[in-house]
């Protein structure tokens, strides 16, 4: 057990609190029995308070500790108490990261164009009255950021469900209708940086039909890079896509896109 060998390598007496949770409880007392190590039950709430509790001690040390280090930086919840040493660096890990920070690209500056080969558009349709989920992905698309534009453009025909027959009904008039609306477009008319994130509301086309739709795009800078992810929901019966045997398709859709822009 990794929390076993983690734990004897702190040399210090313990006891072991184990969430009871049926048979997972009973192998894991199993272990420890075996391991010679003590130990006490406790109900899912009781362990879910000492949790949160837990959490809100950690980071208000963290922050503590930060503060006196380089009173300009903050941290988030994600440092592992464990790794005391990604906290306690001090003021030249500090001072590296906020190098790494300047010279990081921004959103803002010029035009970006999303990779296609390092990145994906998908969408979740549920179906069989809610119990399972298609999901199908556009291969071929193309899209561009300049502040405040953004533009998307997929080609209907490139979607891709795994299922030939299935595939051909999509891009029949009965949903993307191909033939007569060969693209998709998304068209932002307004977009708002907050942070590390893009507000985005715009106009979404699909089959002669229009939407308006709002994105929150994440964004973080990677290698000179920018890598984006966002998830939206859209309702395709308001877009003129309403065939539902017996009412087995149902809407929401889930649409999302993650990728990188470059230059």
């Amino acid at each position: 057990m990794a929390a076993l060998h983690w734990a004897r390598e702190l040399d210090r007496e313990r006891m072991w609190s184990i969430e009871d949770c049926r048979h997972v409880s009973r192998r894991l007392e199993r272990a420890l029995v075996v391991a010679g190590e003590r130990m006490i039950r406790v109900s899912p709430r009781t362990m879910g308070g000492s949790r949160r509790g837990e959490r809100q001690s950690v980071l208000r040390q963290e922050l503590a500790l930060v503060h006196r280090s380089h009173p300009l930086v903050g941290v988030g919840h994600g440092i592992d108490p464990r790794r005391a040493g990604d906290v306690t660096k001090g003021r030249t890990s500090m001072q590296t990261h906020l190098s790494h920070h300047r010279s990081a690209p921004r959103v803002d500056q010029g035009r970006w164009r999303l990779d296609r080969e390092r990145s994906s558009i998908e969408f979740h349709v549920p179906n069989f009255y809610g119990l399972m989920t298609v999901k199908g992905r556009f291969a071929d698309y193309d899209g561009s950021l300049e502040l405040p534009d953004l533009r998307l453009t997929i080609e209907a025909a490139s979607l891709d469900t795994g299922h030939a027959k299935r595939d051909r009904h999509l891009r029949s008039a009965d949903f993307f209708a191909v033939e007569e609306h060969p693209h998709i477009r998304f068209t932002a008319g307004g977009v708002a940086a907050d942070g590390d994130h893009l507000e985005v509301r715009g106009e979404l086309e699909v089959a002669g039909e229009r939407l308006p739709l709002g994105l929150d795009v994440a964004v973080r800078a990677v290698d000179g890079e920018l890598e984006i992810e966002a998830v939206t929901s859209v309702d395709q019966r308001r877009l003129g896509m309403t065939w539902s045997p017996l009412g087995m398709v149902r809407a929401p859709s889930r649409l999302g896109i993650r990728g990188r822009l470059t230059r």
